[in-house]
């Protein structure tokens, strides 16, 4: 988004290069801002910003699954920009939305694309943003579109207990140990 001191051409009208012009009555100052078509135009991919949340007590994982799927998953979600001010935010908020917990803090594990059936076939994806939390307040409650938590035995735990799209995320915890 660039921000003109002064206006360049009435608003809606089409400059170069695909940009348009709008008014700001919300800004303090006589500006007139321009949205570039790069940030509209479709034919870029979209990468979706999620992240997921590996819940630890000890050495058990608490694990999520949703309504008619038989494996389980790491709690998660889309960022959302109305709500969170960091993916960090934004994991403490899907742990909460689908555990019920609180989650005090969470550390960085890493990210990867995810392999969402959503999206295979385009030319969009998915990258997660996978976090470890270790402190929360409250008892575990499946909600939101977590039919069934449970807690597992790290040690057991392999990437065939984790629905396919979260295979990768077992992964990247498994090499965060090494």
């Amino acid at each position: 988004m660039v921000i003109s001191s002064s206006a360049v051409a009435p608003p809606g009208q089409l400059l170069r290069g695909g940009e348009v012009v709008i008014e700001r009555p919300d800004l303090d100052y006589d500006a007139t801002v321009i949205i570039h078509e790069l940030h509209f135009n479709m034919n870029y991919p979209t990468v979706f910003a999620t992240v997921d949340v590996i819940i630890r007590k000890g050495n058990k994982l608490l694990l999520g699954r949703k309504a008619k799927q038989n494996k389980f998953r790491f709690l998660g979600g889309f960022a959302d920009p109305a709500l969170d001010n960091s993916y960090e935010d934004a994991a403490k908020r899907e742990a909460k939305e689908e555990s019920n917990l609180i989650v005090k803090s969470v550390k960085y594990l890493g990210s990867t694309r995810i392999d969402d059936p959503r999206y295979r076939g385009t030319e969009h994806c998915i990258i997660t943003h996978l976090f470890l939390a270790e402190e929360w307040n409250g008892e575990p409650v499946a909600s939101d579109d977590i039919a069934e938590l449970k807690w597992f035995d790290e040690a057991t735990l392999s990437e065939n207990d984790f629905v396919a799209e979260h295979d990768v995320l077992w992964k990247l915890y498994c090499a965060t140990k090494e």
